[in-house]
């Protein structure tokens, strides 16, 4: 028996109630949240095969005793950064502008060595070792 289509129709009022009601719901569920997360760092020390050796969360106190030192270990490690690459960038620069040349004549490893060695000049980035 075929459905009639007045039975499926709805009245306008049933139409704004169920879209009261679902309007309702969402505004309902807005404010509850899907989920909780806390933040957490911690610091895990791995042994050779690859297992938890041990696991250590931050100590703030000793972070505030340690901040200064931190600090200025920061700064220590920043101003040898700089300062190689600047010592980097201007020996490219004197090197393309040709003012420096390798004598390989003199260049040698060891007193009694007379094999021929390669050095180029400004290969070596962070010269200080960062």
């Amino acid at each position: 028996m075929p459905v009639r289509a007045q039975e499926n129709e709805l009245s306008v009022d049933e139409v704004i109630r169920r879209a009261v009601i679902r309007a309702q719901k969402v505004e309902a569920r807005a404010g509850q949240e899907a989920y909780t997360y806390t933040k957490l760092t911690v610091t895990e020390e791995l042994d050779g095969t690859g297992r938890l050796k041990e696991r250590k969360e931050p100590d703030l106190a000793d972070f505030e005793k340690r901040k200064l030192e931190l600090a200025r270990e920061a700064e220590m490690a920043k101003g040898e950064r700089v300062l190689s690459d600047w010592t980097h960038a201007t020996c490219v620069e004197a090197k393309d502008a040709k003012k420096i040349s390798v004598n390989l004549e003199v260049l040698k490893y060891g007193e009694e060595s007379n094999e021929q060695v390669s050095f180029e000049p400004c290969a070596s980035h962070r010269l200080l070792g960062g």
